[in-house]
C-alpha cells in the first residue's frame, strides 16, 4: 500500500468567488448551499454574497439550502427561485430532476455534512452525462494559516465543520462517488505573500466589487498594523517559502467534475 502521494501541478486561483462567477457566466446554474448562514445579512448588505454575484451573470439561477430561515430572508430581500431543501436527505424528493443545469455549484458545503458522499450521489441525479459541470470547493486542511495556528496550539476551524479535505482525500471522495475530475485547482486569498514567480502564474477572473468606504480610523489602523508588523513579516517569509514548493498550501481546493 502506497501512503505517499505525489502532488500534481495545479493552477493557483486568486480567490474562489471570481473563479465560480466566471464559470457560471451565461449558464443555467443550480447553487447548492446558497445561504451563508450567520453572515447572510452582513454579506448581502455589502454585495459579497456568492448568490448575489451569480444572479448578475447566470442566464438562469436556482438556489437551495437547508437553512429555511436564511432562505426566507433571501426571499424577503427580493431574491427569487430560492428553496429550503435538504438535498442530501434520501427521504426528500428531488424537485429538479429532469431540469437541465449546465453548472451545479457546491461551494464550501460538504465539509459541513455528516455524509458528503450521499450529497454527491444525489447531485448526480440532476446532472447530464458529460455536459453538466459540478464545481466543488472546500477549505484546505493544509493551508498556511492552519499550520501557523497549530504551531501556537490553536485549531482554527468553523464550529460547524465535520471533516477536513486535502487534495488526496477530496480526489478520493469524488472518484469513489463516480465523478470524472476535469480540473483540480487551489485558491488563495493572499496573493501578496506569494513569491513573484508564483504571483505571475495566479489565475485571476473579473469580479465586480463594491466601492470601498473611506476609513476614518486610519490612525488606529496604522497603530495596530505597526504592532503586528513583526509577526506579519515572519508569516510572509514562511508563506513565500511554502508556496514556492507547492500551491497546495493555499486556502482552499477546487474540483471541476462531470458525470460520466
Amino acid at each position: 500500500m502506497e501512503l505517499r502521494h505525489r502532488l500534481p501541478h495545479a493552477t493557483l486561483v486568486d480567490a474562489r468567488h471570481p473563479f465560480i462567477v466566471d464559470r457560471c457566466r451565461g449558464k443555467a446554474v443550480l447553487h447548492v448551499g446558497c445561504v451563508d448562514s450567520g453572515l447572510l445579512e452582513e454579506r448581502f448588505a455589502r454585495g459579497e454574497l456568492l448568490h448575489q454575484k451569480l444572479e448578475r451573470v447566470a442566464r438562469r439561477l436556482v438556489g437551495t439550502d437547508i437553512d429555511a430561515e436564511g432562505v426566507r430572508l433571501m426571499l424577503s430581500k427580493g431574491m427569487q427561485n430560492v428553496h429550503a431543501i435538504d438535498i442530501s436527505d434520501p427521504a426528500v424528493a428531488l424537485p429538479f430532476v429532469g431540469e437541465t443545469f449546465e453548472v451545479i455549484v457546491l461551494s464550501e458545503v460538504i465539509e459541513h455534512l455528516l455524509n458528503p458522499g450521499l450529497m454527491l450521489e444525489r447531485l448526480k441525479l440532476m446532472m447530464q452525462p458529460g455536459t453538466t459541470h459540478l464545481l466543488v470547493t472546500v477549505p484546505n486542511a493544509f493551508t498556511v494559516n492552519n499550520l501557523l495556528n497549530m504551531a501556537r496550539g490553536v485549531e482554527y476551524v468553523h464550529p460547524d465543520h465535520n471533516c477536513y479535505f486535502s487534495h488526496v482525500t477530496l480526489h478520493n471522495l469524488l472518484t469513489k462517488t463516480g465523478f470524472d475530475i476535469a480540473e483540480e485547482l487551489v485558491y488563495t486569498f493572499e496573493t501578496d505573500v506569494l513569491p513573484r514567480r508564483i504571483r505571475r502564474r495566479v489565475a485571476t477572473f473579473p469580479q465586480q466589487r463594491p466601492a470601498a468606504e473611506p476609513d476614518f480610523g486610519w490612525m488606529r489602523t496604522t497603530y495596530w498594523r505597526m504592532r503586528a508588523a513583526p509577526a506579519r513579516l515572519l508569516r510572509r517569509i514562511l508563506a513565500a517559502y511554502l508556496y514556492s514548493r507547492t500551491p497546495f498550501w493555499g486556502d482552499g481546493l477546487i474540483a471541476v467534475c462531470r458525470k460520466p
